[in-house]
């Protein structure tokens, strides 16, 4: 029988600290995402699909 894997790892990896994200598509979903990121203070941008 084997030996269970047993994790590494000392410490945890350092969270993220990024607050900016990216929306892609200006629809309805894209347009509440960035009404909820507003609401977080977080920094955004959205991308869309030139006409």
């Amino acid at each position: 029988m084997a030996a269970p894997a047993v994790h590494t790892l000392t410490k945890p990896p350092p969270p993220y600290t990024s607050r900016y994200v990216a929306v892609i598509g200006a629809g309805a979903a894209g347009l509440v995402a960035v009404r909820e990121l507003r609401r977080e203070d977080v920094e955004w941008g959205y991308i869309r699909e030139k006409p």
